[in-house]
C-alpha cells in the first residue's frame, strides 16, 4: 500500500511540474497596453492587474516566486537526491516500484537523465512564455 502511494505521488508531481512552473512564470509577464510612453503595463494573463503595483507584487512575491523555487528547483532536486541515494539499488523491486517511473527508460548509469529533461522543459517554458510577444501573429 505504501509503495502505491509513493508511486502515485511521484507520477502526480511529474505531471503537475510543467504546468505549475508555467503558471508561476506567467505571474511575472507584463504587457504594455496603449501608448508605450505612459508606462501602463498590465499582467499579460489578467489585464485587470497593473504590473508592479502592490497587489501584483504581493501575488508575484508571495505566491509565484516561492512556487517557482519549490516546483521549479526543489521538486526535481529532491527527486534526484532520492535516486542518488538509491543509485546502487535501482534494480531492487521496492525502489523500482516507488521511483522506477523516473529512471526505467534509461540505462542504470544514466538514472539522473530525467532531471536533465525536467530542466530542459523549464528552459523551454521560459523561452515560450517570454518570447510569446515576439511570435508571428497569423
Amino acid at each position: 500500500m505504501k509503495v502505491n502511494i509513493i508511486t502515485s505521488i511521484v507520477v502526480t508531481l511529474f505531471l503537475l511540474h510543467p504546468g505549475i512552473v508555467e503558471l508561476s512564470i506567467q505571474a511575472f509577464m507584463c504587457t504594455t497596453v496603449g501608448d508605450s510612453s505612459d508606462d501602463s503595463s498590465y499582467l499579460t494573463y489578467d489585464l485587470y492587474y497593473k504590473c508592479y503595483s502592490s497587489e501584483h507584487m504581493g501575488v508575484a512575491l508571495v505566491l509565484a516566486l516561492p512556487s517557482m523555487i519549490f516546483w521549479g528547483i526543489g521538486i526535481p532536486v529532491f527527486a534526484w537526491r532520492i535516486l542518488s541515494k538509491n543509485k546502487h539499488k535501482l534494480d531492487d523491486p521496492d525502489v523500482q516500484a516507488k521511483f522506477g517511473f523516473l529512471y526505467e527508460g534509461y540505462q542504470s548509469k544514466y538514472y539522473y537523465w530525467e532531471f536533465i529533461i525536467f530542466y530542459r522543459k523549464m528552459v523551454l517554458i521560459l523561452i515560450s512564455t517570454f518570447l510569446e510577444d515576439y511570435s508571428v501573429k497569423i
